[in-house]
Parts: structure tokens; C-alpha cells; sequence
């Protein structure tokens, strides 16, 4: 059984069993007049420009926060060496805020605010540090339900506690 034959201005061969063929010589001049010259296909010059910079500013904020989660991670490592590390670290850590909140992604700004936690308790302020972690535990686990991130701010919770007791102990 057939379907109706198509319409002629679309230039179509009759239909097979699978798909329309297009005749290969009109193949290009339907496009230009189907998609390229058809009002309704056509995008905006204005709005295309501010959706390509938009893009392209939410594609550097993304990768700033690639590498900043990189140097944080390095800066926290070497914070129990050398006391230099722990202002760097800080510094990193509101810089990813920052861009977290430069992003508008609560995660991401939930996330570093758990850096922060960390980066105040290698300086020695456990009390705001466990202050801001255990806000963070709530937040991920009741509002932001991320069970990955409430691990990690527990995970940290204990880390920052484990910091305290030992350095109670000297």
C-alpha cells in the first residue's frame, strides 16, 4: 500500500517501502529555500550574538572552577608543610566561591563553602569552621537533597573535628 503521492514542490521522488527519496540535483536548492531562506528557521543576528557570549562566559566560569578545584585540592594537601599553603588555600577557596556564585549553581556554592570550612580549620579557626560545616550538612542532606556533597561535608565535619582535638592535644 502507497502513501498519497507527496507534494510537488518539495520535488520528492515517490515514496519506497523505507524513506522519500530527494532528487541529488534538487537536494541543494531545497535546502537554501527550506532552511536557509525560510523566515521562520532564521535566527536572530542580536539574540545569536548574546546566546554565544552568554555560552562562552558560562564555558570560562566552568573551567575556572576546574582549575581552582585542582589548586585547592593541591594547596590542602600541602597545608599540613608549610604555612604558606593555608592563606593560598583560602584564597582559592573564596575565589571559587566567587565563580559559584558568579554561576548562580547552589552546589557549587554549597561546595565551597566546604572549602572554606577547611581552609579555616588549617588556620586554626575550628569553632567557625565546624559553625559553617554542619550548616552545610543540613543544607546538602534537607534542601539540595545531594547525597554526594552531604558525604563529602560530613566527611569534612569529621576531618575538622579530628583537627581540633588534635591540636587540643599540643
Amino acid at each position: 500500500m502507497h502513501s498519497p503521492e507527496p507534494s510537488s514542490s518539495l520535488a520528492l521522488v515517490r515514496y519506497s517501502d523505507k524513506k522519500p527519496k530527494i532528487k541529488l540535483g534538487l537536494s541543494k536548492e531545497m535546502y537554501d529555500k527550506l532552511i536557509v531562506h525560510h523566515l521562520s528557521s532564521r535566527l536572530n543576528y542580536k539574540s545569536a550574538k548574546l546566546a554565544e557570549g552568554f555560552a562562552k562566559k558560562v564555558m570560562f566560569l566552568e573551567k575556572n572552577m576546574w582549575e581552582l578545584s585542582t589548586l585547592g585540592g593541591a594547596y590542602a594537601a600541602m597545608c599540613p608543610y608549610a604555612e604558606s599553603f593555608k592563606n593560598l588555600l583560602m584564597n582559592v577557596s573564596k575565589s571559587q566561591y566567587k565563580v559559584a556564585s558568579e554561576l548562580g549553581n547552589d552546589l557549587y556554592k554549597s561546595r565551597s563553602r566546604i572549602y572554606i570550612a577547611n581552609a579555616l580549620a588549617y588556620n586554626g579557626d575550628f569553632d567557625k569552621a565546624l559553625e559553617i560545616i554542619e550548616r552545610e550538612v543540613r543544607y546538602n542532606s534537607k534542601i539540595l537533597t545531594d547525597r554526594c556533597t552531604a558525604t563529602m561535608a560530613i566527611a569534612m565535619r569529621d576531618k575538622i573535628k579530628k583537627m581540633k582535638k588534635l591540636s587540643d592535644c599540643k
